[in-house]
């Protein structure tokens, strides 16, 4: 069964018009077959947004599921990406995740420190550690107002399947 659902992730990459592209489309076609690699059957409208978040001077991703199934009233699913050459490969899943997404200068483990609102907690910091971004925003801590101020607000594409 799983050999089936790679397959079929494979092909949905390969027979995509944008697959290995990069940019928000490459980035949409990762998140559906990353979707489809588990399993998922119901593919959302995506929020996308690229920027270099590891410093290697390729654009990374995140990726905001959307609708009923992705959210509830504490927020959305993150998805986050490493850009490659040859497309965009997973990295970690965060749940309860709202706009705006932002990013600070620095980093930890090498990616940079985004920030983001969760539920009822406000806006909080998101640190790389070493392998992911934790997958409960609401359970990390709050951002300062200072670091609120420096952080870039990244600007998103929507994308519907």
């Amino acid at each position: 069964m799983k050999v089936q659902r790679f397959a079929f992730a494979l092909l949905f990459v390969l027979l995509s018009p944008s697959a290995g592209a990069q940019g928000n489309d490459g980035l949409a076609s990762a998140a559906y077959a990353h979707l489809a690699a588990r399993g998922d059957k119901s593919y959302p409208s995506l929020r996308t947004f690229s920027i270099d978040l590891n410093g290697d001077g390729r654009a990374d991703g995140i990726v905001l599921l959307t609708g009923n199934a992705w959210c509830g009233s504490g927020g959305c699913n993150m998805l986050v990406f490493r850009g490659t050459e040859a497309g965009f490969s997973f990295v970690s899943e965060s749940t309860i995740t709202q706009e705006p997404l932002m990013v600070l200068p620095e980093s930890k483990h090498g990616w940079r420190t985004l920030v983001v609102n969760s539920g009822r907690t406000g806006k909080v910091l998101m640190q790389f550690d070493g392998h992911r971004y934790p997958s409960n925003p609401s359970l990390q801590p709050k951002a300062s107002i200072q670091q609120v101020e420096q952080a870039q607000v990244l600007d998103k594409q929507l994308v519907s399947k």
